[in-house]
């Protein structure tokens, strides 16, 4: 586990970095620096033969992926036009599970016939071919920037003194982190205890990617242009915290598959719609669409942190109950946030 959290830590930081820098660099700087990262910590995970030297190559990959991400946000955020918006961030979102669908398999496919070590030969292999293409025929572009004559101390003070803000990230952002480690480290456990075998939790996987790549991009078009700025996050966590209560009622192989399903539809409208709603806020103008984005990541970040611990604390109350408790406690979660957020987004055209 220690690899796979240096790489989200840096991530994280590299992240809330290229926030910063984005507002007068554009995307492509940053993301031909983090295909740089990205490259050089592949190529050192494949020459590594210490737990050491690949801790640091983890690390290193993480900064590259952390500045990748952000960029590929900001590029889609570039848009003047919030439907174009809304679109883009859904189509980045369907496009990265697909990736890393496809990644998985052909990544397993490729261990077994050349080592493990090599595949991260050809994911270096990847990572220049992606920088040509961008050098060559994609067009840098500048997130809006920072309107507010406040100094950045001061902005970042209205920032997250912003009742909206605050609530956002606490009630919806980091909640939804955890309910998503439900896939990625309660269900292998679960299906171990069970007797499932690897290949069926592959499969929920797959199915978990096919919601998030072909449901969540027509729901995210449909609420993005409807439904306004709050109710598609509240629509985001309540099937959340019903794929959570849906396990937790049934207690089920086939009740996790159902489960994993619903959480790839939420995730597949959800990350357009917290972009969209953190866009809508006053302070996010203030401070820079960048930066904020960059806040945004961290946050989901110490969710998806925090997310295989309160699963495994809770997990000596039986598969059952434990997510049941945290299903209902996204419930109240979400009751907070529509009580404590109040009314004021800016106003923007959704037609």
């Amino acid at each position: 586990p220690l690899p796979i959290s240096v790489e989200l830590f840096c991530g994280a930081l590299a992240a809330l970095l290229a926030g910063f820098v984005m507002g007068f660099s554009g995307w492509k700087p940053i993301f031909l620096c983090g295909l740089a990262f990205f490259g050089c910590g592949s190529f050192l995970s494949g020459m590594a033969r210490d737990a050491v030297a690949f801790i640091i190559a983890r690390g290193i990959f993480g900064v590259g992926y952390g500045f990748c991400l952000l960029s590929m946000q900001g590029y889609a955020n570039s848009a003047t036009d919030f439907v174009a918006k809304n679109k883009g961030i859904s189509v980045l979102t369907a496009g990265s599970y697909a990736g890393i669908n496809c990644g998985c398999v052909l990544g397993a496919m490729l261990a077994e016939r050349i080592g493990f070590s090599k595949v991260f030969y050809v994911t270096f292999s990847t990572s220049v071919l992606a920088g040509v293409y961008v050098l060559l025929y994609m067009k840098n572009s500048v997130v809006p920037k920072t309107r507010s004559k406040v100094g950045k101390k001061g902005r970042l003070g209205q920032f997250f003194g912003d009742r909206k803000l605050w609530t956002f990230f606490a009630f919806i952002v980091i909640p939804a982190a955890i309910c998503s480690m439900f896939l990625e480290y309660f269900l292998p456990l679960y299906s171990k205890a069970v007797g499932v075998s690897a290949a069926d939790v592959g499969r929920v996987f797959l199915l978990n990617g096919l919601a998030v790549v072909y449901i969540g991009p027509i729901i995210s078009k449909f609420v993005g242009r409807y439904l306004g700025f709050k109710i598609p996050l509240v629509l985001f966590a309540s099937i959340m915290a019903t794929a959570m209560i849906l396990f937790a009622n049934l207690n089920s192989f086939q009740a996790a598959c159902l489960s994993a399903v619903l959480l790839g539809v939420a995730v597949g409208f959800g990350d357009a719609a917290q972009n969209n709603y953190l866009l809508s806020l006053e302070t996010t103008a203030n401070l820079g669409e960048g930066i904020a984005i960059g806040f945004l990541n961290v946050t989901t970040k110490i969710g998806q942190t925090l997310g295989p611990l309160i699963f495994g604390l809770l997990m000596i109350l039986g598969p059952s109950l434990s997510v049941g408790l945290i299903g209902w406690s996204v419930i109240g979660a979400l009751m907070l946030f529509i009580i404590l957020s109040s009314s004021g987004t800016r106003n923007r055209n959704t037609n």
